[in-house]
């Protein structure tokens, strides 16, 4: 079973788009299928979004499962290649000088993707013309956000200024396990624990994290030409080409929520454990006695279907009675 498995990953593998093939490397991606197939997950087409990457423009079906709604692009993708020069031009003249810090952390964090391969560049405009194959590459401007009180670099790529946003319509209503979500587990565990002898019950909680979840999943080859992201170091543009998914395209989210949440679902059924998630985040609730192994568990599935996912630092803290 395992070397059939094998077998027809690497099949898999050798036939799809270098630039997909070389961001999923680590998935096992026929596992993936035959757990969701099994276990008679609602959205088998998930799958797709591994084997030839998730759309950034355009329309595409609603996937079976979700609560269908429409929210349609305000442009075509023709349109949007048509106008996407004079964009283009019309970004970098209105751009502001970025501040020392800004620019060192734009550097910094973007030549970290390049060297994972979540990116390719840096080009001159001339270059990246020659590498899509004509002029109509959408621009999406990079730009930085510092976090917290260590200020963490965030770096988000403006698709909503690119219009690439414009030109994508959403199907289904994302069905997101928030805050809601985790507190009415709670409830539920505190309800039939009062059934029960309470005092020999400790809930504790964990949330486990994938690492840099977005630059897991690739682009749909196609849509790499609206995909391009860029920024001015020293008054000098440099453009990057995206093979993983640019954190700030509505598609990329669309496309992540579905594969989390298939991920969710397969630990859900095959750990029999409580837990959601909340885009690349996964809550879980477990008895004290329990948690060592469901810690392993959990784990062990992720790394089983090739996700990267924290495993020690402040992101993999244990499991709490309190945050």
């Amino acid at each position: 079973m395992v070397d059939e498995l094998r077998t027809e990953e690497g099949e898999l593998k050798a036939s799809m788009h270098p630039d997909v093939r070389k961001c999923v490397q680590t998935k096992n991606i026929i596992l993936f299928e035959r757990l969701l197939s099994n276990l008679e997950y609602w959205d088998l087409n998930v799958v797709n979004l591994l084997k030839f990457g998730v759309p950034l423009v355009g329309l595409q079906a609603a996937p079976n499962g979700y609560l269908k709604h429409l929210v349609p692009a305000s442009m075509t993708e023709g349109e949007l290649c048509e106008s996407a020069r004079w964009r283009r031009q019309a970004i970098m003249m209105s751009a502001r000088s970025l501040g020392v810090p800004e620019e060192e952390a734009l550097v910094e964090a973007t030549a970290s993707e390049v060297s994972r391969g979540f990116l390719q560049g840096p080009y001159t405009e001339d270059e990246m013309t020659v590498l899509m194959g004509s002029d109509d590459w959408t621009l999406n401007p990079r730009f930085v956000l510092f976090q917290g009180s260590n200020n963490k670099v965030r770096v988000i790529d403006d698709a909503k200024q690119g219009s690439v946003n414009a030109a994508y319509s959403s199907t289904i209503k994302l069905q997101l396990q928030d805050v809601d979500y985790a507190a009415s587990m709670a409830v539920e565990i505190i309800r039939a624990s009062s059934q029960l002898d309470a005092q020999s019950l400790e809930w504790l909680g964990k949330t486990f994290d994938l690492s840099k979840a977005y630059k897991q999943l690739a682009v749909l080859p196609e849509h790499q030409v609206h995909a391009v992201v860029g920024f001015p170091v020293k008054g000098v543009w440099r453009f990057y080409k995206s093979i993983s998914l640019p954190f700030g395209c509505t598609g990329s989210v669309y496309g992540f929520v579905r594969v989390s949440q298939a991920i969710w679902f397969i630990v859900s059924k095959t750990l029999h454990c409580i837990t959601s998630h909340y885009f690349d985040d996964f809550p879980t609730i477990e008895r004290t006695e329990g948690c060592k192994v469901l810690t392993l568990a959990f784990s062990a599935i992720l790394d089983l279907l090739g996700w990267e996912h924290a495993k020690e630092g402040d992101k993999a803290l244990g499991f709490c009675g309190s945050v």
